[in-house]
């Protein structure tokens, strides 16, 4: 993994933009989502339907795979894989999360149910946070507290009511939020 991808590992954000897609894609609400952590990474989902079935979604810790279903999704070819140590499988050992470890978590209650550019103002920040404490110029403590900072400030919760219409919004609110974030944590 690269250097952002694991902070936003650490942090957990990663898991918080996997329940934001996830709520969106399949058109469940997020309070439906929970966050569990699997130390060994190889269950990626648990899917429970009202009837009472469970599907487990577990493969090699490789990206590849998840990455290569994506691109072959609608003309399913092979991949060649690591073998699964089932072993591994037979003592699953998952973690419910903290707020108090992961201080992110709490972004969850904060995501408007209906689209809106506050996931915008969120990944933007973080991007910007991560870029920040990289170059040196933040402590890895202050990417959590600052990020919950701006998405508790008046200025950004408007967003939580504008829905993107256009790309142009988007990158709009990318902007406002990275020249805010480096005009007050930068000097």
């Amino acid at each position: 993994m690269g250097k952002k991808i694991s902070i936003d590992s650490a942090t957990l954000i990663n898991k918080i933009f996997e329940v934001i897609e996830a709520s969106k894609i399949f058109d469940i609400e997020i309070k439906k989502i929970k966050i569990i952590l699997h130390p060994s990474s190889y269950v990626h989902a648990l899917i429970k339907f009202s009837n009472g079935l469970m599907n487990i979604i577990a493969h090699d810790t490789s990206m590849k795979i998840p990455i290569f279903n994506t691109l072959y999704w609608d003309k399913p070819k092979p991949l060649i894989t690591k073998k699964v140590n089932f072993t591994k499988l037979n003592n699953l050992n998952f973690i419910n999360t903290s707020k108090i470890n992961f201080p992110l978590l709490d972004l969850i209650k904060r995501v408007p149910v209906k689209d809106s550019l506050f996931e915008t103002v969120i990944v933007s920040a973080n991007d910007c946070l991560v870029k920040l404490f990289l170059d040196k110029k933040i402590k890895y403590t202050d990417i959590s507290k600052i990020l919950l900072k701006i998405t508790n400030m008046m200025i950004f919760k408007k967003f939580k009511k504008k829905t993107p219409r256009k790309i142009s919004d988007i990158l709009k609110t990318k902007d406002f939020t990275e020249k805010f974030i480096n005009d007050f944590y930068l000097y």
